[in-house]
């Protein structure tokens, strides 16, 4: 999984490329950047982590969203297509990153501190693919204001925490848990 998480940053530095062309922006810039030393500090295992860890699950997603944004500008006959792939794209762009840099963590306040940090400044950062030529009140663009493509994301992070042993059942059911009510009842 190790060669398919460095194969997805020189991915993900060609996607920034192609994001520069189109947006110029200074974001789409510093992701290039963080890209460029995630590569060059690789050998590293401190820095890498902490870079791998904090700042490129954002520049993942944020990117998949921009390519997807890029992608419809220039073929829109293709919206649809274009979106799934986008969905399927958050919800695989963790996968390899998950496996090999949050399954190192040992420490269990690390843990925690990671998984918020992935759902509330990660997840959350992005924002919805834009949807131009598609009718506003279709099923689509209320698919994409739905926010269940990152809510997917989320599920499949923690799905690949339980399975590298990061976190447990028990862990998660006492994050859960508020007072007397599971929060299942709250629905």
């Amino acid at each position: 999984m190790k060669k398919v998480f460095q194969a997805q940053l020189y991915l993900n530095i060609l996607m920034a490329v192609i994001i520069l062309i189109n947006y110029r922006t200074v974001k789409d810039w510093i992701y290039l950047g963080i890209l460029a030393v995630a590569v060059v500090v690789s050998k590293n295992k401190r820095i890498s982590q902490l870079i791998n860890t904090v700042l490129i699950p954002m520049v993942f997603i944020d990117q998949v969203r921009n390519l997807s944004d890029i992608l419809i500008q220039h073929f829109s006959q293709l919206t649809l297509l274009i979106f799934w792939i986008y969905a399927v794209g958050t919800i695989i762009v963790l996968i390899p990153v998950t496996i090999v840099e949050y399954g190192k963590i040992k420490k269990p306040i690390w843990r925690l501190i990671a998984s918020v940090w992935m759902i509330n400044f990660v997840i959350m950062f992005c924002y919805l693919l834009t949807l131009k030529n598609v009718n506003p009140d279709g099923f689509l663009v209320s698919l994409n204001k739905s926010g269940l493509v990152y809510a997917l994301a989320i599920l499949v992070y923690y799905i690949l925490l339980l399975k590298v042993g990061v976190m447990n059942f028990v862990l998660i059911y006492q994050l859960l848990k508020v007072k007397n009510c599971s929060c299942f009842h709250l629905f």
